[in-house]
């Protein structure tokens, strides 16, 4: 979904609330692992920001 999210052309800020909510509650349980811990909250720094600014309903419009 990342990879196309410009191309898509749809509003997928609901896509990008759950899928940030999904690596949340993974890195909750496996936030103990260091690997997945440094990898997790850098995706999840990703999502946070395109979420955040509001970036996939912009893309929808164009």
């Amino acid at each position: 979904m990342l990879r196309d999210f410009q191309a898509l052309k749809i509003d997928v800020s609901e896509e990008m609330a759950q899928i940030t909510a999904e690596v949340e509650r993974l890195l909750a349980i496996y936030g103990s692992n260091f690997s997945f811990s440094s990898y997790g909250s850098k995706f999840l720094e990703i999502c946070q920001l395109l979420q955040n600014s509001g970036i996939g309903q912009v893309w929808s419009h164009l």
